[in-house]
């Protein structure tokens, strides 16, 4: 079985605030902390790479002749 953690980190949460109204101030704390810890330490695998566009060196402007 393949859970992410996110939506159960959420349904958890959601759970024990209509149980526990009081803890309301902790669950979010520590919810929005693991979010932040999870976010910071996964890496993206299927995200390839984007390579930087090839620019050609800017020439200076000249101005017609008239």
């Amino acid at each position: 079985m393949n859970l992410k953690s996110q939506p159960v980190i959420a349904l958890v949460a959601g759970i024990l605030i209509l149980l526990f109204p009081r803890l309301l101030n902790y669950i979010v704390a520590v919810y929005l902390i693991a979010i932040g810890i999870l976010g910071l330490t996964r890496t993206k695998k299927n995200i390839p790479r984007q390579e930087e566009p090839v620019t050609r060196p800017e020439e200076p402007f000249v101005r017609p002749s008239e």
